[in-house]
């Protein structure tokens, strides 16, 4: 067997990983290569899976843009309610909670952030809230219980 045809699948070989490896190498999200080298040359490799979505030059993908997270607050809805009780600042900064009937209710709002930028202890006083009950599931991340939306707050 001559050397030509040992070498020639060895070339074949070298030449196919070659291809497949530039495939997979990163990019720094501008079209260079990962060391920060642009290259001129360009090679196309066809997606493995209907599933996998495009990418485009920069390597981002074509589907959608994330869009910005909403800032509105959620609609409140319900009868107006008055809760007595003891107000307590939460472990979270700017987080109050209002201590009533054997529960804890976590108080949002103006008035509620308000109150929790005053005093230094722990315990914030007796105070009159007047509000509505938040949505089930709505998420909060100071965790101190149901939240109640505070919409007139009376020290006591």
């Amino acid at each position: 067997m001559s050397a030509h045809r040992v070498l020639l699948p060895f070339g074949v070989a070298v030449a196919a990983s070659a291809v497949l490896l530039a495939g997979c190498g990163g990019t720094d999200g501008a079209g260079g290569s990962a060391d920060g080298a642009s290259s001129s040359a360009s090679t196309s490799v066809p997606a493995t899976s209907a599933t996998e979505p495009s990418t485009g030059p920069s390597g981002s993908s074509s589907g959608p843009e994330p869009s910005e997270p909403s800032h509105t607050k959620p609609t409140v809805t319900g009868k107006t309610v008055t809760i007595t009780g003891t107000a307590v600042r939460g472990v979270e900064p700017g987080c109050v909670g209002l201590r009533a009937k054997g529960k804890t209710y976590e108080l949002a709002g103006d008035e509620a952030k308000a109150l929790a930028k005053g005093g230094s202890s722990e315990n914030l006083g007796k105070v009159r809230v007047t509000g509505r009950h938040a949505p089930k599931g709505m998420v909060s991340h100071c965790m101190m219980g149901e939240v109640f939306v505070v919409t007139k707050l009376t020290k006591l």
